[in-house]
């Protein structure tokens, strides 16, 4: 019995993805080919999350949600990132909210399923 519980699960849980991904605009049930980066901010208020598109496609709807100590913040930043572009942002484009160490980030977009994630300063790239 225990099989065919298994079995049926899993045939649910893939026919609601193959249902739910065309109907949230995706494509493709994988992390988007993004590279996450950080550094300091060069006025001393916290942490600058670098975030590079290392594909040949336009990427768009991109949000970002970050989890620090003081709560969480999500935020749209691009409605495009070109290929092999990067984009910056850190406490000016977070209305004075500084980006501490060990944040978890998040980024995700509308043509990838999962999202990429990083702690920052954690490692040097993700």
């Amino acid at each position: 019995m225990p099989r065919i519980v298994r079995f049926t699960t899993a045939l649910t849980m893939a026919l609601m993805a193959a249902l739910l991904l065309p109907a949230t605009g995706c494509s493709r049930l994988q992390e988007p080919p993004l590279l996450l980066t950080w550094r300091d901010s060069f006025i001393g208020a916290g942490k600058v999350i670098r975030v590079t598109n290392a594909s040949d496609e336009y990427l768009h709807a991109l949000e970002f949600t970050l989890q620090g100590l003081d709560g969480t913040r999500k935020q749209h930043f691009r409605e495009t990132l070109p290929p092999h572009q990067t984009y910056e942002f850190g406490w000016r484009e977070l209305d004075g909210w500084e980006v501490p160490a060990g944040a978890r980030v998040s980024i995700r977009c509308r043509e990838y399923g999962l999202a990429v994630t990083g702690i920052v300063g954690e490692d040097t790239t993700r």
